[in-house]
């Protein structure tokens, strides 16, 4: 199955659904030219797309914040709150105190869509993993 690529850019302020990269690597709103380099284009810190959904259908990108529902049989229906990061070509959620050991698990192992919900990400709220 083909992952769709794509990105989102937070400026300090705002999200910025549709971004393009620019030949520098820099993130730029949509609709200038990727050679322009003003800082009305600057659309800030980049998120990649995981090419994944939650339960209510909302993409998941690097940088969000997730709620998650244990299927451990042993803390069943634990609620646990992860992060996703992109880390050594892969997506990997990383929980509050480490509770999923040193490197976090991959982002689709966790995964079921009727368990994990975005609830945010860690540019615009970042209190959330706290």
């Amino acid at each position: 199955m083909k992952r769709e690529i794509k990105f989102r850019a937070f400026d300090g302020n705002q999200m910025h659904d549709k971004v393009c990269v620019n030949h520098e690597g820099k993130f730029i709103k949509y609709g200038y030219r990727a050679t322009d380099w003003v800082d009305d284009a600057n659309a800030g810190i980049g998120m990649q797309f995981t090419g994944l959904t939650d339960k209510n259908g909302k993409e998941i990108y690097d940088g969000d914040v997730l709620k998650w529902k244990s299927s451990n049989p042993f803390s069943l229906g634990e609620i646990r709150i992860v992060s996703v990061t992109y880390t050594q070509a892969q997506f990997w959620c990383n929980g509050v105190g480490n509770m999923f050991g040193k490197f976090g698990v991959y982002l689709a192992e966790l995964l079921t869509n009727e368990r994990c919900e975005v609830i945010g990400n860690i540019y615009e709220h970042p209190n959330l993993l706290k």
